[in-house]
């Protein structure tokens, strides 16, 4: 059971007629440093405490109400508020969810990120709805609980994680789940986030799903051979007949003759690709002339 909670907007501090994200936003702006030691929080999520490896499950229960009480009060209203509502567009019930069941400490400052977005969409501002969480020091925890809350967050059009070096293949790959058959979003970017070859898998499953992705950034990773290889496949027509894809950085990624030599194969069945940008990497021999090969006889690549 939940106590001591407000029995109406007004009671909250809100005006009665105000929408779900200006009083959100309302809270955001009212945060403090004050921890609420109450407990109210405990009974909504002591049920979705999941111990990590090596860790028992009432330590991971105990675990996750210490990160509850770490909350602002402000925080923890919102929280309650989005409980009662039943349906939440904005992403950040399910962040702090899946942060907590995780044993992570959700982040105002990407909670913020999802607000905005949702404010964009709602207020029609003219702008595209983006979650931009550049040198955040994300980790991969970080990454799943991003990606389940962009699952739930409609407005989004554009994510990017970009120059995060701890997030890795695992963080990828939570990205990459994201970015599946029923994602809206058109702009991505991964770009210098410590992938290797391992993210070659998460990459092809997403790109030979996706309908709506427009631009995928991946430039200064270590992609190698078999990550490009991956790609590669997921982009040949009849593997992905929706694809969209246009632009695809690749640029600076460990990519020789082999990676190179499926790139170029590619571009002799992709019909969707204006722009692909390979700088930086080995590109010799039978790459190189298969690349220039196929520029012949690609008919939508303007710049390479």
């Amino acid at each position: 059971p939940i106590h001591n909670r407000p029995t109406s907007r007004a009671s909250a501090g809100f005006p009665s007629s105000s929408s779900p994200v200006s009083r959100i936003s309302a809270l955001l702006q009212r945060t403090t440093d004050r921890v609420d030691r109450s407990d109210d929080l405990d009974d909504v999520y002591h049920s979705s405490a999941r111990p990590r490896s090596g860790m028992s499950a009432t330590a991971a229960l105990t675990r996750n109400r210490e990160l509850i009480k770490e909350l602002s009060s402000e925080h923890r209203m919102f929280l309650l508020d989005t409980c009662d509502a039943g349906t939440d567009q904005t992403g950040v019930r399910r962040y702090v969810e899946t942060s907590l069941e995780r044993g992570a400490r959700p982040r105002m400052q990407i909670i913020q990120q999802f607000l905005s977005s949702a404010d964009a969409m709602k207020l029609a501002i003219p702008s595209v709805p983006a979650l931009v969480f550049d040198s955040y020091d994300l980790k991969p925890v970080d990454a799943v609980a991003i990606a389940a809350a962009v699952q739930t967050n409609p407005s989004v059009r554009l994510i990017s994680v970009a120059s995060n070096s701890s997030l890795g293949d695992e963080g990828a790959s939570a990205i990459c789940e994201a970015l599946g058959e029923k994602s809206k979003i058109v702009t991505a970017s991964l770009a210098r986030c410590s992938l290797t070859q391992k993210s070659g898998h998460a990459l092809y499953s997403m790109l030979s799903v996706n309908r709506c992705l427009v631009t995928l950034q991946l430039a200064s990773n270590a992609l190698g051979d078999r990550g490009a290889a991956a790609i590669a496949y997921a982009l040949c027509d009849g593997n992905n007949e929706g694809c969209r894809l246009a632009t695809l950085d690749l640029s600076d990624n460990r990519i020789g003759e082999p990676g190179g030599v499926a790139l170029a194969n590619m571009l002799r069945r992709n019909w969707s690709l204006t722009s692909l940008s390979l700088g930086w990497n080995s590109l010799r021999g039978a790459a190189a002339r298969g690349l220039m090969a196929a520029l012949e006889e690609n008919q939508t690549l303007v710049t390479f």
